[in-house]
This record gives structure tokens, C-alpha cells and sequence, in this order.
């Protein structure tokens, strides 16, 4: 039987488009500079796209610096998406970019296994958007029934996005992520409208008093690997809301919240967004103990740190650091224990469940709560949000005012979740299944008292399963894996991970690699 599309083509078509978005999944090598030249980033590319990636070679770099953009106006230029609109690698993710040295040699040739391997692009411990992107890649480039089930995925994204200017390029950036990160954000951006205009207006409106700013204080970009959200959409919808600031926190990187302010700046020159609108840079930066939530930043904050120098050097920098997922085992300890400037709550049940028990606590009056919509689809964005106390909207006098806790949650929608977790039938199933963490908070705080430890974290096997049926929605599938003998509730529990940080270094064991390590961060 004749194919329908020739081999070959169809490996140059895919090829062609690999090289388009390489730098783009990331926002880093080349900017989103619509002169700046292609460059592929990984996999073995077929002779038709070579051809064409290899001939440009990359040139010397310019003399000029770019203009400072937003920002705390601390830093001369925005490292590392600046280096790409100069036609550079920043060496902090290749340090073999010495086109000095081999001339002649493109962007590619340089850089190929570096932005594979190197571990500042990494996210969330273990995730590589460039790994993810060669490997769907090669999925699609392979696979006919992977094409068959992405590309009308890709399709409908297109068609949802074709007003904005990189709807193009932001298509093929979905479509090389994790097909299910795809189909969710066209099914949501489909129907997330649909019901918001079906539910009361109060669980829905921004409606700020004189005197107060609209704020949603962590949203992702489609720079972070389990998001392919469109930033300019995103930013149209918060201004369309009436928030007055959003917060572009994505896991490990701040090359998003970067692309966000250049392109709120292009909007408000195209009267799509108010002129008073602020895009605030953030990064969700990761501890062996857990996450943090960094705003008012400037440059990123590194991640396996020990949660106390995360903190430290969030405030050193300027910014203010929240705890993320205070309902965690050892959160409302740690929360008291480390100078967290507040912690942000989620808008699930489990989270929920648990931060009820000391959001209320006198304890934690000096730690505000916040809301965030947490958004990975741009038409989720500002629900819900929290208000600043502030006469005026400028990133200074927002970070002063959330400094000194002049801030609430807002936004009805996680209204329901905490009358839900309330209710008797449900607080009683989820006390029954909140045994099991406050036993496992009791182990962590004795193995933290014992060995004189800032904070201990022990996952097990059982972690995850119970957490997801405390979430309610998750619950019917672990009741039938439990009924058909898949559940890992029917076997011991085991330990998958430990971590345990004292102010300048980390101990850990990791189960699944029989791995023990030590870590360290000196500074000078």
C-alpha cells in the first residue's frame, strides 16, 4: 500500500519544525527576537533540515548591550534570554559556547550536548524540556499512531490561539511537550470559558476595593515542561479580569516571567493591556524538603539548596519567599521554623484538609496565607488571586506591602474547596486517611529532633496514594486499583526518599538507586 506522506518528507517536515522551536521550548538560546536565526538543539536530524540548520553559523557577538527591561532595575541585562538577542549561549548553560575558539561552528555544534545534559535546565530534579521535547520528537517522527493522536490535538491549539502572534510557534512548542499537557490545555481552554460564565459572578469577578491591587501571584509559562500555556494570551486574559499583576513563577526558570514583561510591554503599546498592568518575576525553586515560591526576583535562585539558604538567598536578592504546599507533612514546622515571608494554599482538597488546622493558629499570624490560580491554562489565570494593600500599582510598593503583610486571599473559588473539606462526611474520611500523616509527621520531627537536623522529609510508597484520595477526585481510581490488587496500600509501606538539611548541607538516600549523597553549598 502507497503512504500517504514519504518517509523521508515527513522526517525533513519534522526536522524543519524540531529546529524551529528547540530554543523556543526553553525562551533562552535565541530570545523570541523574530530576526534571530534557527539553531537545533538535539536529536539526529534528517539531511533536509541540516542542511538548512548548518549553514548559518553563529556570529561574532555584538558590542552593544541590550536595554535593561523591568524588573528591580538591579541587572544591566536579562541573562540568560538577553545572551540569545545577541546571538550567544549563556555559559551558564553551555560552557562549551566559545565560538572565539571554533570558528565556523554553529550554535548546535557547540551546545547539542549541553542543553541535554546540563543541570541548570533541569526542572523539578529531573526534568529536561529539551530531553522531553527530542523524545517526542523522535515519537512523532517514528510513530504513526502518535502523529494520528497529536496532531488534531495541535490542530484544535492552533485554532484556539490564532489571534496571538506566536500562535505558530507556541503550537509547535505543544506539540513537542507531553501529548497529555496538550490535550488538557485545549480542553480547558475550550470549556474553562464556557463555565465561568455559567457560575455565580462572585466565584468568578475581580472586584477590588479603592486602595487595593489584584493580584495573581503564580501563573506558569510554556517554558515550564508540564505547561504549554500562551503567555501573551494569558496576560490579555489577567487585564481582561481586571488583576492589575500576575506573577510568572515557572519550576526552576525565569526565562518566562522575562518573555512575559517584553511582550506586556508590546501589548501596551497595542492598547490590548492596561498601561499600569505589572508582570512580576517569580520562580518556583526546589529543596530536597520542598518547593518554594520566589517573587520580586531578579536572577534565578538555584535549586537543591537546603530549604533555609533557598530562603536566605530569595532575601538576599530582594525577594520574598513563600512556602508551597504548607499541607505537606513537616509544612507548618517548617513555615514557623524558616523566615518564609507566608505560604501559598492550594486550591485542592488534600491542601486544603490540612492547612485548616493552623491557618487559623495564632502561631502563624506573622505568615499570611495566599491564594493563586496556579495557572497552567491561560483562561484559569486570576482564579483565584489575592489583594495588596496599595494606593499604587508598581513592583515596589506591591513587594513592600506583601513584605509587611498587608495582603488577603481573594477570589471565591476556593471558597467551595474549604466548605467541602469542612463538611462532616468528608472531614471524617479525610481524618481516617490524616492518620497516616500525622504519623509520618511525628517520624520526620523525632529523626529531626534526634539528629539536631533543620528538616527531615521521608516519602514512601504510600505518600502519593493516599494524598490523591484525600483529593477526592482521585479516589475512585485508588479504590480500584485497591479492589483489584494494584494498589501499593496492600503491601508495607517502603521508603522511596529521605532528606535531611542542616543549615549548609544535605544528607539523602534514594530507595529506587540505593544512592547516598552528600550536598553542600559554599558561599564566599
Amino acid at each position: 500500500m502507497r503512504p500517504p506522506i514519504r518517509l523521508r518528507r515527513l522526517h525533513g517536515l519534522w526536522s524543519l519544525a524540531f529546529a524551529l522551536v528547540s530554543v523556543l521550548v526553553e525562551g533562552m538560546a535565541l530570545g523570541q527576537d523574530e530576526e534571530a536565526p534557527e539553531a537545533v538543539l538535539g536529536g539526529s536530524l534528517e539531511e533536509d533540515a541540516a542542511a538548512a540548520v548548518h549553514a548559518r553559523v553563529v556570529p561574532e557577538p555584538l558590542s552593544t548591550i541590550p536595554p535593561t527591561v523591568g524588573g528591580m532595575g538591579r541587572h544591566m541585562a536579562e541573562r540568560p534570554l538577553d545572551g540569545g538577542l545577541r546571538w550567544e549561549a549563556s555559559p551558564l548553560y553551555c560552557p562549551h559556547y566559545l565560538p572565539d575558539l571554533y570558528r565556523g561552528k554553529n550554535l548546535d555544534e557547540l551546545c547539542r550536548q549541553d542543553f541535554f545534559t546540563s543541570p541548570d535546565l533541569f526542572q523539578r530534579g529531573d526534568q529536561n524540556p529539551y530531553l522531553l521535547a527530542k523524545d517526542q520528537f523522535d515519537a512523532l517522527v517514528d510513530s504513526a499512531d502518535e502523529r494520528r493522536d497529536c496532531l488534531p490535538w495541535a490542530a484544535a491549539y492552533a485554532l484556539l490561539h490564532q489571534g496571538t502572534r506566536k500562535w505558530g510557534a507556541d503550537t509547535v512548542r505543544s506539540l513537542l511537550g507531553r501529548p497529555q499537557y496538550l490535550r488538557s490545555q485545549v480542553v480547558a481552554e475550550a470549556v474553562t470559558p464556557w463555565i465561568t460564565k455559567r457560575l455565580p459572578p462572585e466565584l468568578t469577578t475581580v472586584e477590588p476595593q479603592e486602595g487595593q491591587v489584584a493580584v495573581d501571584v503564580r501563573v506558569f509559562s510554556n517554558i515550564s515542561y508540564d505547561s504549554t500555556a500562551s503567555i501573551e494570551k494569558m496576560l490579555v486574559t489577567a487585564g481582561e479580569r481586571g488583576i492589575k499583576a500576575v506573577a510568572v513563577a515557572d519550576r526552576s526558570r525565569i526565562d518566562g516571567a522575562q518573555l512575559a514583561r517584553r511582550c506586556a510591554q508590546r501589548l501596551k503599546s497595542e492598547g490590548r493591556l492596561p498601561e499600569d498592568f505589572l508582570v512580576i518575576t517569580g520562580q518556583v525553586a526546589y529543596s530536597h524538603t520542598g518547593a518554594v515560591l520566589a517573587v520580586f526576583i531578579d536572577d534565578p535562585i538555584a535549586d537543591n539548596m537546603t530549604m533555609r539558604q533557598t530562603v536566605d538567598v530569595i532575601h538576599r536578592a530582594g525577594g520574598l519567599a513563600y512556602l508551597l504546599h504548607p499541607g505537606d507533612p513537616g509544612g507548618p514546622e517548617r513555615l514557623q521554623r524558616f523566615d518564609f515571608d507566608g505560604y501559598l494554599l492550594q486550591p485542592n482538597m488534600f491542601e486544603m484538609f490540612r492547612t485548616l488546622s493552623f491557618i487559623y493558629d495564632p502561631k502563624y499570624v506573622d505568615k499570611p496565607g495566599l491564594t493563586a490560580s496556579n495557572a497552567q491554562f491561560a483562561s484559569s489565570v486570576g482564579l483565584p488571586h489575592i489583594m495588596v494593600e496599595s494606593s499604587v500599582v508598581s513592583l515596589e510598593a506591591l513587594r513592600g506591602a506583601m513584605k509587611g503583610g498587608q495582603v488577603s486571599a481573594s477570589g471565591g473559588l476556593y471558597l467551595p474547596w474549604m466548605t467541602l473539606a469542612s463538611t462532616p462526611t468528608v472531614a471524617r474520611f479525610s481524618s481516617f486517611l490524616n492518620r497516616y500523616f500525622m504519623i509520618h509527621r511525628y517520624a520526620e520531627l523525632h529523626v529531626a529532633t534526634t539528629l539536631g537536623a533543620d528538616s527531615v522529609s521521608l516519602s514512601t510508597t504510600w505518600d502519593q496514594e493516599i494524598r490523591d484520595m484525600m483529593g477526592l477526585a482521585e479516589m475512585p481510581g485508588g479504590v480500584r486499583d485497591l479492589l483489584n490488587g494494584d494498589s501499593p496500600l496492600l503491601e508495607h509501606p517502603r521508603l522511596e526518599h529521605v532528606a535531611i538539611e542542616y543549615s549548609c548541607f544535605q544528607l539523602g538516600y534514594n530507595a529506587q538507586t540505593h544512592a547516598t549523597y552528600l550536598q553542600a553549598t559554599l558561599t564566599w
